[in-house]
């Protein structure tokens, strides 16, 4: 196990729909960006490995919203 390369996991709950197409919503400069996603095998209880999708370290909106769009203005809450 140690011997393979690490996955990048995205949790379940960052996960949504939008056109058909299973996305999560990035933090950029105060808005939230769409980001297509194609995701692997289940890991752990909740969350997919990320075949393709953002870069490991990139700020996701937790829970979206069903009403959240591409380019919509957010704010971020401090933790």
């Amino acid at each position: 196990a140690l011997r393979q390369p690490p996955k990048l996991v995205v949790p379940a709950s960052a996960l949504a729909t939008r056109g058909g197409l299973k996305v999560v919503f990035v933090v950029e400069d105060g808005r939230a960006r769409a980001v297509p996603v194609t995701l692997g095998a289940p890991v752990g209880s909740n969350g997919f490995e990320l075949t393709k999708g953002p870069p490991a370290g990139t700020k996701l909106v937790r829970e979206p919203a069903e009403t959240l769009r591409d380019g919509a203005a957010i704010k971020q809450k401090s933790e």
